[in-house]
């Protein structure tokens, strides 16, 4: 199920460090039962037997996806995993990307980090407020720049793909468009706003743009533990040794920490550029 997806610095550091297949498979199976349950959800509201309001819960299990979905993109590819978590969930966007998309981007993230070609990179530059109304934006930013730049090395498998979105979408929108609205804004706004905190907090103003990375105390995700893990917690505490050592498991990045340097402003920029 894994794949060699390190880089050297990775690779200079004892591999009982890495996420193993036991709990790549533990990741794989949480992340499906998050998606199913916004699955069960959305059913249950659009055909009436739960009130619209339940679907404020969906954003919420996306963001518990959204991590657990983030440890398996540094060990497996979209054909490694099963297809609920390759195809992610639909009815976001009119088009958005599945997995495989989703780990390019991020995998870029990593290797860009800091440069103009960091694809987060927007969340982090300018002003705070204007940051935070772009990141409502977040799921159409990342799917427009997966097409302009991988669209020369799509299948028909991602053209098949991007045709079930369409049609999850506008079938969710004749549905029931009210309660469509209700979900589809949910999700957007609080998700959106998620990643906005994420990479704000976490990736700080500096010289390039996003290079550096902050601090945060330890008290604020024990206070999320309950909800997204505690181990994956440890990514927001330990932040710049996952960028330094991404192959390595959230639950052993304080371990590693030493490893990935002591300066504030460690990281593993390459200074390249993005191309297709």
């Amino acid at each position: 199920m894994t794949e060699s997806v390190t880089d050297a610095a990775t690779a200079q550091i004892p591999s009982s460090t890495w996420t193993t297949p036991a709990e790549l498979r533990r990741l794989e199976i949480s992340a499906t039962l998050c998606l199913v349950l916004i699955w069960v959800l959305i059913i249950c509201a659009f055909q009436g037997w739960l009130h619209p309001a339940v679907l404020l819960i969906a954003p919420l299990l996306y963001i518990r996806f959204e991590l657990n979905a983030h440890e398996l993109i540094h060990a497996c590819r979209a054909t490694d995993l099963n297809p609920i978590v390759r195809y992610m969930p639909a009815g976001q966007s009119i088009y958005h990307m599945g997995y495989e998309g989703y780990r390019r981007n991020h995998l870029d993230h990593h290797r860009f980090v800091g440069t103009k070609d960091d694809p987060e990179r927007y969340l982090v530059d300018g002003p705070a407020w204007l940051a935070a109304i772009k990141s409502v934006g977040c799921i159409d930013v990342a799917a427009v720049r997966y097409v302009r730049l991988y669209h020369k090395s799509f299948t028909w498998r991602d053209y098949l793909e991007a045709l079930f979105h369409v049609a999850v979408f506008v079938g969710l929108l004749l549905w029931n468009w009210r309660v469509f609205l209700v979900y589809f804004v949910s999700l957007r706004v609080m998700v959106g706003l998620a990643d906005f905190f994420f990479h704000r907090s976490l990736h700080a103003e500096g010289d390039p743009i996003a290079r550096w990375f902050r601090r945060i105390d330890k008290a604020y995700p024990w206070l999320f533990g309950c909800w997204l893990g505690r181990h994956m917690t440890s990514i927001l505490v330990w932040h710049d040794a996952h960028h330094a050592y991404p192959r390595v498991s959230a639950r052993n990045l304080p371990e590693v920490e030493q490893l990935a340097g002591q300066a504030e402003g460690a990281t593993h920029t390459e200074p390249a550029t993005a191309t297709a």
